[in-house]
C-alpha cells in the first residue's frame, strides 16, 4: 500500500493508490456529493483505511464506493497501466 496526491489532473486532483503487486487505482479527488463546491475534495483519513471529503463528512473506500453520508455515488477511477516504470493513467479504455 501506499498514496500519492497528483494535484493539478482530474478535475481538483488524483490519489493515486498502490494495491500491491505492481497494481495501482487512480481516484478522483472531487467529491460526490456537490462537486461544483471548492471545499469538496476527497482525501485520505489519518488513519489511512478510507478517504474522506472533510467539508460534508462523506466517506469512501479505496474502490471509490461510498461508505458514509451524504455522497451517494462512487468516485470517477481512472484506467491505470504499469509498463516497467511507466504508470499511464487514462480516463479511456
Amino acid at each position: 500500500g501506499g498514496y500519492v496526491y497528483i494535484e493539478h489532473e482530474g478535475y481538483k486532483g488524483i490519489i493515486i493508490y498502490k494495491e500491491g503487486n505492481d497494481r495501482y487505482r487512480a481516484i478522483e479527488r472531487t467529491c460526490t456529493y456537490q462537486p461544483r463546491n471548492p471545499c469538496e475534495i476527497v482525501s485520505v483519513d489519518d488513519s489511512g483505511f478510507f478517504l474522506i471529503d472533510s467539508c460534508c463528512g462523506s466517506t469512501f473506500d479505496f474502490q471509490g464506493n461510498p461508505t458514509g453520508d451524504p455522497a451517494k455515488q462512487p468516485l470517477l477511477m481512472y484506467n491505470t497501466y504499469l509498463d516497467g516504470h511507466f504508470l499511464t493513467i487514462t480516463n479511456t479504455l
